[in-house]
C-alpha cells in the first residue's frame, strides 16, 4: 500500500499534462510541471484524482511550501518521513489530501498528489463480479475507471500461493467460464507470467511476479460497451 501512489503515478505518467502548475487552489513554484495522473478514479471505493508535480526546487523546499499552505487550514494534519520519501497527509471538508515527495532522478523533487473526497464511500461504477476469490490471495487495492470503450477496473492482490499455483487456477477458471485465451505464459525461470483472455466485448489480463511473500498479480479488466 505505501507505494501505491508512486505505482500509478509511474505506471500512467505519459496519460496528459496541464498547463497550469496549480492543483485544487494549491499553486506550485513557476517552471512547475503538473501532470494529470487520472481523474474521478475509484479507488477502493473513494472517488479520486491523483497528480505529479515536477519542479526544480529541493524535496525540503517543496514540503516547506505544502506545509505552510496546508496545515493552518486542516481539520487534520500529519507528516512523516517513511524511507526516501516525505509524506503529508491533510483532511478538510471531507477532502483527504495526500503529497507523497521525493528528490528527481535528474534535480529538484517530484512529488504525487492524491485527494479523495472521503465523504463519498464505497461507489462503485462495476458491478460484475469477475476475479474470483482464492484462499491466501489479499486484494490491496482497487481502481475503477471509464474509458472511451467501455468500464475498467484494476486489481492489485498479494498472494501467499506459488506464481504456478495463481496461474493455473486463473487460467483453468477463466476458460472454464468461456474466455478465449489469448496469451498464457511462464517465463524462463518461472519469475513472470502472463494470462490474456477474452469475451465478445470484453478482456482480462493478469500479470503475476514472484516476490518475497509469494507472487504480486495485477488484474485488468475491459468491460466494452455495448
Amino acid at each position: 500500500m505505501e507505494s501505491l501512489f508512486r505505482y500509478l503515478a509511474f505506471a500512467l505518467l505519459s496519460i496528459s499534462q496541464c498547463l497550469a502548475a496549480t492543483i485544487g487552489n494549491t499553486s506550485f513554484p513557476e517552471g512547475s510541471t503538473v501532470s494529470v495522473i487520472g481523474e474521478n478514479l475509484i479507488i477502493n471505493g473513494l472517488n479520486t484524482s491523483i497528480w505529479t508535480v515536477k519542479t526544480n526546487h529541493s524535496k525540503d523546499e517543496l514540503s516547506d511550501l505544502l506545509r505552510n499552505k496546508w496545515e493552518n487550514n486542516s481539520e487534520h494534519y500529519s507528516e512523516k518521513i517513511l524511507g526516501q520519501e516525505t509524506i503529508i497527509n491533510t483532511v478538510r471538508k471531507s477532502l483527504l489530501k495526500t503529497a507523497r515527495i521525493i528528490d528527481d532522478i535528474d534535480s529538484g523533487s517530484l512529488a504525487i498528489i492524491s485527494i479523495s473526497r472521503t465523504g463519498k464511500k464505497n461507489i462503485k461504477i462495476m458491478d460484475s463480479y469477475t476475479i474470483p476469490p482464492l484462499k491466501g490471495n489479499l486484494v490491496l487495492t482497487t481502481v475503477e475507471h471509464i474509458e472511451p470503450i467501455g468500464y475498467a477496473r484494476t486489481k492489485v492482490i498479494q498472494s501467499n500461493n506459488s506464481l504456478n499455483f495463481n496461474f493455473d487456477f486463473y487460467l483453468q477458471y477463466f476458460t472454464r467460464n468461456r474466455w478465449a485465451e489469448e496469451i498464457a505464459m511462464i517465463d524462463a525461470n518461472e519469475d513472470a507470467a502472463v494470462i490474456l483472455l477474452n469475451k465478445g466485448n470484453n478482456s482480462i489480463s493478469l500479470t503475476f511476479e514472484r516476490n518475497q511473500f509469494g507472487t504480486m498479480i495485477v488484474t485488468n479488466e475491459i468491460w466494452g460497451k455495448q
